[in-house]
């Protein structure tokens, strides 16, 4: 394993992206038609029928206005 100077799990990270991105044939432009906000997880939550279930759901990336939204 080549261990470079100053790696971090951030800089691995970015290099992975970049790497994904790049095969991917995608662009940093390109969209999803999903939208960000809320978090997808209520959705998901709410298309396999859970929604009122009292389980809880998140996204990893999850904003502020994400929890309201979870209640749904």
């Amino acid at each position: 394993m080549d261990i470079r100077k100053n790696e971090s799990a951030l800089s691995l990270g970015i290099e992975a992206a970049e790497q994904a991105i790049q095969k991917s044939g995608l662009s940093t432009e390109d969209r999803s038609p999903m939208q960000a906000i809320p978090c997808a997880a209520s959705l998901f939550q709410r298309e396999l029928g859970l929604k009122g279930s009292g389980i809880p759901c998140f996204d990893v990336d999850t904003t502020c206005y994400s929890l309201p939204m979870a209640f749904l």
